[in-house]
């Protein structure tokens, strides 16, 4: 499964690499970062990833020193209107952007499953019951009963 984790912050995105790589219900065979909306946006518009974790707040100074006021619901807008099925989370506290991402879930997805709204402190047993709720069949289980089918054959 491929990860993408967008977050302004580079604590937090750490945070999130590591909790990605103890949890025990998929297989992350690549996780990336992006410190923020902009080279969130490239890195999507050139890798399809299973699971897009975006932070709420993406302000950053970018690269040639000006200001990107931006916020993660432009980024998950884009990211909706190109594949409404995406799994998207988003990883905030502030309840305005919840607010957002809510609206914007119904808008393309017609629905609101609220673990795909995970706070910013989440603990690495809340990530994987919220991954178990989004992966019903646990990807690790499914390559397992391959690789077994492929050594019957």
């Amino acid at each position: 499964m491929k990860v993408l984790i967008i977050d302004n912050n580079a604590s937090n995105r750490e945070m999130m690499n590591e909790l990605m790589r103890e949890q025990k219900i998929v297989i992350v065979e690549g996780l990336l970062e992006a410190p923020n909306r902009i080279m969130g946006s490239m890195l999507l518009e050139a890798i399809d990833f299973d699971l897009i974790i975006i932070g709420g707040g993406l302000s950053n100074i970018l690269p040639d020193g000006s200001q990107d006021n931006g916020d993660g619901m432009s980024l998950i807008e884009q990211l909706l209107k190109k594949n409404p099925f995406s799994n998207v989370v988003l990883w905030t506290d502030k309840a305005q952007l919840q607010a957002q991402f809510h609206a914007l879930l119904m808008e393309y997805k017609h629905e609101v499953p609220h673990f795909l709204c995970w706070k910013k402190q989440v603990s690495l047993q809340e990530v994987e019951e919220n991954l178990l709720l989004i992966y019903p069949t646990p990807w690790q289980v499914i390559n397992e009963t391959l690789a077994e089918v492929d050594l019957l054959h």
